[in-house]
């Protein structure tokens, strides 16, 4: 901290120009500072601000921002409550939260001003926007696969780009710089019942966003997802149970399917094609469930701390609930990083017939579901049947079964 003394040399209405020591910088005389607001819509739009900045001589492409209790009747406002302020004025958008993401000086050698950027989550449409009386605000609302192209767009028009827009994309998991550069994707600010010191991150190109952004669907209601991932070599009908129970009892929007592309432990199954295809078939007759293949785009093998990081990136918002049976437990002490699990979903484990009582061999806040037993049935089981011409009466839906006829997936030879 410097000793020296600080010296005004011109008083402004809204800054003061001061010196210290040899150092000249500006001051703003609102001292409570400006925040930014990172925001995505519903329908998974960022949402961008255009003005004319005098001191640049151009328009200007920036997140929607603005300064805290910068007038009387805003005197003493929160952060957060500024956030909200700034985001219905500019934008139109109201939001049901604004979540805290960092804060830092946008200029250290020119300024003391410091922003605080937030995340605005559960947006609603309520007004037209485009900023106070003394604004002249164009709103851009970019779906997440072209805010690249709309970037680049708008620097070829002579526009600038506030470099804060490039903080904003990173904390949505997104880059906007040329295809198949390497980006650094972080987890957003989502936790689970337990909060660990390191989030997950993840390295995925621009490319192969932009195809996971494909074949994920938008995110439903107020995105809590369950997850049922393994194998389904083949899907039967204690999978299509479960789902049923999951859905019924637990408060989820939607519940996603993920077979295994390439299992970790190396267990040997018919092709990816197949079982997704026998999952589409499978869980047909339920209309919130999807199949999603997202593990045949992700490196291999596939890990479950790798997908849900995936899931957090290419769908920010996402709460998922991590759905597994109880003849898993043993297992999770060899799964990568299962101490990482409970940051990235919440958990919940569902006792199987036949299967013992088993607690929890590490100390994850995982849920024992209570109101559902599996039958006990298991893939490997009919996948011996059937190579071994014995009965699955009951355990394969028909159509799944005249698939597994049709494509003879498990006859010996």
């Amino acid at each position: 901290m410097s000793d020296e003394k600080l010296e005004t040399l011109h008083a402004g209405k809204y800054l003061n120009m001061v010196r210290e020591g040899t150092w000249e910088y500006v001051q703003r005389t609102n001292k409570l500072g400006a925040v930014v607001i990172v925001a995505l819509t519903p329908q998974r739009n960022v949402l961008f601000v255009e003005q004319y900045r005098p001191p640049m001589g151009k328009n200007v492409i920036e997140l929607p921002a603005g300064l805290a209790g910068d007038r009387q009747e805003f005197e003493g406002e929160q952060l957060s409550t500024a956030a909200e302020r700034e985001l219905l004025e500019e934008t139109g958008y109201a939001a049901e939260q604004m979540e805290y993401l960092t804060h830092g000086p946008p200029s250290a050698g020119m300024s003391s001003e410091t922003v605080t950027f937030f995340r605005a989550t559960g947006l609603r449409k309520v007004a037209d926007g485009g900023g106070d009386e003394s604004e002249d605000i164009t709103i851009h609302e970019v779906p997440v696969g072209e805010v690249g192209a709309f970037l680049d767009s708008c620097q070829k028009q002579g526009k600038a780009i506030d470099p804060k827009v490039f903080t904003g994309l990173y904390f949505l998991g997104l880059g906007a710089s040329a295809p198949q550069q390497e980006i650094s994707i972080e987890i957003p600010a989502w936790r689970g019942p337990q909060l660990l010191d390191s989030p997950i991150g993840l390295n995925l190109a621009d490319g192969l966003l932009q195809d996971l952004d494909t074949i994920l669907p938008p995110l439903p209601g107020n995105g809590n997802v369950g997850i049922m991932g393994g194998s389904f070599n083949p899907p039967h009908v204690g999978h299509a149970l479960l789902a049923h129970a999951m859905l019924a009892t637990e408060a989820l929007d939607a519940l996603w399917i993920m077979p295994v592309a390439a299992h970790p432990f190396g267990k040997d199954s018919v092709s990816f094609e197949h079982r997704v295809e026998m999952c589409r078939i499978a869980f047909r007759h339920l209309p919130q469930v999807r199949v999603i293949e997202i593990e045949e785009y992700l490196p291999k093998p596939s890990f479950t701390v790798q997908t849900l990081s995936a899931l957090h990136a290419v769908r920010p918002g996402i709460k998922p609930t991590l759905i597994i049976g109880s003849d898993i437990i043993p297992e999770l002490p060899l799964w990568r990083d299962p101490e990482k699990l409970p940051e990235l979903s919440n958990m919940v484990v569902v006792p199987r017939q036949g299967a013992p009582e088993i607690e929890p061999r590490l100390d994850l806040p995982i849920k024992i579901y209570q109101g559902f037993r599996l039958p006990k049935v298991s893939s490997s089981a009919i996948k011996k049947a059937l190579q071994s011409g014995g009965d699955v009466d009951g355990l394969l839906d028909l159509r799944v079964e005249a698939y597994v006829d049709q494509h003879r997936l498990y006859s010996k030879g």
